[in-house]
């Protein structure tokens, strides 16, 4: 949800970095494409929470530090417009870089049983953020021009601080089971309805997997009275 709010009012906010608009999207482009390639290289060599946790955090920081600089370049400051347009274009490449870790990291969070329907809430509650971001760009200027970066801010701290509870998923094997991730070092929060419906699955998944003892020990005396029924027929 922060996330694509955060990603979503970013962007939507392009258009008002003081220059061209036409020029300030195609940077705006540029820098998404940029942090992609950047994001990439350490995902396989740092992992997904030291590089969320920083692009998160820097994001943050330059959206707090951005304020009063903007305050400055409405002014018609040339220095300050020019410094808050590289500052407007390092929040993107920030926004864009957590955006594009978050769907990898939270995917890989989930257990296989659940994975889909996880990943399809986290889609869903995503979209509403996206949804908030997008509108609530231009009623939160009309109050006040520096709510909305304000806001943007704070969430993103608050994200940032929230993943250091979650484990680091770089070279491990995904977790099959509720048990697999809470050994992986997440709390997990058991809601007792979905929680006995997911361990009756795991029942009956285990029950296929391993062979009952009854059943075999049933199967060979099936087939001790048929070799002897067998033996008499012959006597």
């Amino acid at each position: 949800f922060v996330q694509n709010l955060v990603f979503y009012g970013i962007s939507q906010s392009t258009g008002s970095w003081g220059f061209n608009p036409y020029l300030s999207f195609t940077i705006s482009a540029l820098v998404e494409i940029l942090s992609c390639i950047a994001i990439h290289p350490l995902l396989n060599r740092v992992g997904r929470k030291l590089p969320y946790f920083i692009a998160a955090l820097c994001f943050a920081i330059i959206a707090l530090v951005i304020i009063p600089i903007q305050n400055s370049a409405l002014k018609n400051n040339q220095r300050q417009t020019l410094l808050t347009f590289i500052l407007n274009v390092l929040l993107k490449f920030f926004a864009s870089g957590s955006y594009n870790i978050i769907y990898i990291y939270a995917n890989e969070l989930f257990p296989t049983r659940i994975r889909n329907t996880g990943m399809g809430i986290c889609s869903m509650v995503a979209r509403i953020g996206a949804i908030v971001g997008t509108t609530s760009n231009d009623m939160l200027t009309r109050v006040w021009i520096n709510l909305p970066t304000i806001l943007y801010g704070v969430l993103s701290l608050l994200a940032a601080l929230f993943v250091l509870i979650l484990p680091e998923t770089l070279n491990k094997s995904l977790p099959q089971t509720i048990e697999d991730t809470e050994q992986m070092g997440l709390a997990c929060i058991r809601i007792r309805g979905v929680q006995r419906t997911i361990d009756m699955e795991e029942k009956q998944f285990n029950k296929k997997e391993s062979p009952n003892p009854n059943n075999a020990h049933a199967l060979k005396s099936t087939c001790e009275r048929n070799q002897y029924s067998n033996g008499d027929d012959n006597n």
